[in-house]
């Protein structure tokens, strides 16, 4: 049983041309036309649809990219996801592979744009921590100087004290008063004495006694 053929409108043929002469292959633009390919070599023989015969396309201008914004790959995202099913279901599958490699390329970018920022999260975390870490040093040197500087406070007032005392302890008792001075302590050895001493001492003596 023969396939009836089917009639194409001009505006279809067109299209076609149109995407073979950009670059498309003959079996893509048969299969997104719904063109036999027997019939669209035909035509395009007896037509003469060449792409040596295209004239050169227009050289882009230059774009100052420091002007453009960053595109927004979750959006993207959404638009080429969405543009790959649509193009499925109507059979368009080299529309479909294009915007899938858009989709690729918008998921890979994802993909490295959350690791950056886990990588950039733990650099920031290792930053806080090595601030923290020179803080602690910081007050650790700190204590240690003000202990340092105590220690040496109270050797120097230690070593003055001893100072007065064994300064005091050499000196006579009735100079360690500079306004009062005590009176010198009695000479308790009388020296010699006569005859007539001794005999008055011993008889005050008896008496006492």
């Amino acid at each position: 049983m023969t396939q009836a053929r089917t009639h194409r409108s001009d505006a279809t043929w067109d299209a076609a041309r149109d995407a073979y002469l950009a670059g498309a292959a003959a079996e893509l633009v048969c299969e997104r036309f719904h063109l036999n390919l027997s019939t669209f070599k035909g035509r395009a023989a007896r037509q003469k649809w060449r792409r040596s015969d295209q004239p050169d396309p227009e050289p882009f201008e230059p774009v100052a990219t420091g002007d453009l914004p960053l595109p927004d790959m979750e959006e993207t995202f959404r638009i080429a996801s969405a543009r790959v099913t649509h193009a499925v279901q109507q059979g368009r599958i080299e529309e479909a592979l294009k915007w899938g490699r858009i989709m690729n390329l918008a998921l890979r970018d994802r993909d490295v744009r959350s690791r950056l920022e886990v990588r950039a999260a733990e650099i920031e975390r290792r930053m806080e921590m090595r601030g923290a870490l020179s803080a602690m040093r910081g007050y650790r040197n700190a204590c240690v100087d003000l202990h340092q500087t105590i220690r040496a406070d109270l050797d120097a007032r230690e070593a003055a004290i001893e100072a007065r005392e064994a300064a005091a302890a050499s000196s006579p008792s009735y100079l360690s008063h500079p306004v009062f001075p005590s009176p010198p302590p009695p000479d308790l050895d009388p020296g010699p004495q006569t005859r007539a001493d001794r005999r008055r001492a011993l008889r005050e003596a008896r008496k006492r006694g």
